[in-house]
């Protein structure tokens, strides 16, 4: 999969100067966290979805919120989860206003188009009830408006089943 917003020119600006957030990012080198973002549409637009999982430990993130038009949680929440690779819609394009911000921000993390199709609330409701312990029962009332991080969650599992050949079991997470 090839990677639609270039992160060379924000490398060649900085030259050899090394600055704190080159410092911060090393620890992304022993990161394991792939993380799915999906934002809104329309009069949504501006609400974020996120799921993500370090491959290390079988605990699945969901979170959706509403952000500012910087994306300043956004983008705290990647520097917080350090993740080594971000998967996003393909349908999104260069000008996107989100992924332009977190290509500027994370210049070291591998961003990801994958398919639009992957990203689809029903399927990520099915996964996390069929992935949840038992004792969360009522996990689906909890998530039921949580069009977004639902989405991001679909994708998130089933690129790390196609592309990163990791699979879970029920029960699991």
């Amino acid at each position: 999969m090839s990677n639609n917003f270039d992160n060379s020119s924000s490398r060649q600006q900085r030259g050899n100067i090394r600055t704190v957030h080159d410092i911060s990012t090393t620890s992304n080198l022993f990161s394991s966290v792939i993380m799915s973002v999906v934002e809104g549409r329309g009069k949504a637009k501006g609400e974020i979805g996120l799921a993500y999982i370090d491959l290390n430990s079988p605990i699945l993130h969901l979170v959706q919120f509403r952000d500012n038009c910087s994306f300043d949680s956004l983008k705290m929440k990647c520097h917080v989860c350090q993740p080594v690779q971000i998967i996003y819609p393909n349908t999104l394009t260069q000008n996107n206003m989100m992924m332009s911000s977190l290509v500027e921000s994370f210049p070291d993390t591998n961003f990801c188009p994958f398919d639009r199709r992957f990203f689809n609330e029903k399927r990520g409701l099915e996964f996390v009830k069929t992935l949840c312990y038992k004792d969360y029962t009522g996990i689906d009332i909890e998530l039921e408006s949580k069009y977004y991080c639902l989405s991001a969650c679909s994708a998130l599992l089933q690129y790390v089943y196609l592309e990163k050949k990791v699979f879970t079991v029920q029960y699991a997470v």
